[in-house]
């Protein structure tokens, strides 16, 4: 991200805890998501005949687009740099999206987040200090998949690939674009047909890249690239949206 941090940043980072808590609760929340959805499915079965394709399709609760906000926070992630503990923030998040839908129960999905943190950094034995703002950006393009895209309350899992833009305030530390990917759990329950309420857990990991090359022998040649996580990253978020 700058002279001083660079993209080799000698990654050591933060042993993964913030990664292993996201995941136990991005599962757990799934878990109990689709055990509800299927519950509720059961249910309606046996207070009504099996819907045809074309009921299914004329479903209130289907749309061919939908759009929203959310606001929750981000657990920013931390690392290690020249012996010193560099760590980015906690701080609250903010963002939007668009998804179409490709047919029921997957959309294509385009968000974007952001987040003012801070970086500090913690020498051994000393507290840690502000050393500048931190504005965090994520742009990603994925998809969402529903289980139960026929029901009030949808269960989904999500993905997405795009970049991550760092923009620190520092005048010696430069701006720093990252690659990106996320996977998530979440639910959407709409409130109308047109109104819904969505949560979600993610897990937001940006991918550095160090070089690479091609490596030739008497088998052949072959290519390769050096890439690490830097940090790993996660929010818990909610929001209101609109289905059109």
């Amino acid at each position: 991200m700058s002279a001083r941090l660079d993209r080799r940043w000698a990654m050591k980072t933060d042993k993964f805890r913030a990664l292993h808590a996201i995941v136990i609760v991005l599962c757990l929340t799934f878990a109990a998501a689709d055990a509800f959805a299927l519950k509720s499915r059961r249910g309606s079965r046996a207070r009504q005949p099996a819907m045809s394709s074309a009921a299914m399709s004329r479903s209130p609760w289907l749309s061919k687009y939908e759009m929203g906000g959310y606001f929750g926070w981000l657990l920013a992630g931390e690392f290690e740099y020249l012996g010193r503990d560099i760590i980015v923030e906690n701080v609250p998040t903010y963002g939007g999206y668009f998804a179409a839908t490709l047919m029921p129960g997957s959309q294509v999905e385009f968000w974007y987040g952001r987040a003012d943190s801070s970086l500090l950094i913690k020498r051994r034995g000393e507290a840690a200090e502000k050393f500048t703002n931190l504005a965090i950006n994520y742009f990603q393009l994925g998809g969402i998949y529903e289980p139960a895209p026929y029901q009030r309350f949808k269960p989904f899992i999500s993905g997405s690939l795009g970049g991550t833009y760092f923009v620190p305030d520092e005048t010696s530390l430069s701006s720093e674009f990252l690659f990106s990917f996320q996977f998530g759990l979440g639910f959407k329950l709409m409130l109308h047909p047109r109104v819904g309420i969505r949560g979600q857990a993610r897990l937001l990991l940006p991918v550095y890249f160090d070089g690479g090359g091609f490596i030739c022998g008497s088998g052949g040649c072959s290519g390769y690239v050096s890439t690490g996580v830097p940090f790993a990253q996660g929010d818990f978020t909610g929001g209101v949206f609109l289905a059109f």
